[in-house]
């Protein structure tokens, strides 16, 4: 697997797309992540590698409806690490683009995004108050129209833990190795998205997403030795 080395050109085209705008938010339907089990601590985590995935659903549709040039979302709990070494989880948002086929999944990019959510209320997570990542041209939007694979992790982790690099960085470099594990593992219980062969992939932070997206180029070297050649761009 190697790491993708973005164009000059490709950077200033995420550059320049880096406003939000805001989206309706969740309907009352859907649960807050400090009311939602499936927000909740897995069982027997230091049982779980780094990056396994815990659990899986479908996101709910406003998900999917918001996003622009987005197919399909799903959510997933995957094992990753704190700030002080221990045990954690964190959920990421994993978006299709229009483009994929799911009967005959085909080669493509990963991009890793990093949200400035910058709270520590868990409810601002990205996965339940995603309203600024929904830019029509904003670097989501330009991803999956590219036809890449996204997936934004809310890299606070359980207890949103604003500014804690370490956390950041592990969330950050454990989503990548989640969505990978698709490809060769069986994921926890819940829907299984079918994707084709990753051939690149890179994490990109924007504003407060930069601190995890910095951690996570430094933290491979002893954390994941096998991903040292993971790109990161923080803005």
């Amino acid at each position: 697997m190697r790491g993708l080395i973005l164009s000059t050109t490709c950077l200033l085209v995420f550059l320049s797309h880096s406003c939000h705008i805001l989206a309706q938010p969740p309907p009352p339907s859907v649960l807050p992540p400090a009311q939602d089990p499936f927000y909740s601590a897995p069982p027997q985590l230091e049982k779980h590698a780094p990056g396994e995935i815990l659990r899986i659903r479908t996101a709910p549709a406003i998900v999917t409806s918001s996003f622009p040039n987005c197919s399909a979302a799903y959510h997933i709990v995957y094992r990753t690490t704190d700030a002080q070494f221990r045990p954690s989880w964190a959920v990421t948002t994993l978006l299709l683009p229009p483009s994929y086929n799911r009967s005959s999944a085909s080669p493509r990019p990963l991009l890793s995004y990093q949200l400035a959510y910058n709270s520590p209320d868990i409810d601002a997570s990205p996965s339940y108050d995603f309203s600024a990542l929904t830019a029509p041209g904003g670097a989501v939007a330009v991803a999956l129209g590219r036809g890449w694979i996204v997936s934004a992790p809310d890299f606070e982790g359980p207890t949103a833990s604003f500014g804690a690099g370490i956390q950041g960085g592990h969330a950050t470099i454990d989503n990548v190795r989640a969505v990978l594990s698709l490809l060769s593992s069986k994921p926890g219980s819940g829907p299984k998205p079918k994707i084709g062969p990753i051939t690149k992939y890179a994490t990109y932070g924007y504003s407060g997403g930069c601190v995890a997206t910095e951690f996570a180029a430094e933290l491979p070297v002893q954390y994941a030795p096998e991903m040292s050649r993971l790109y990161a761009r923080p803005c």
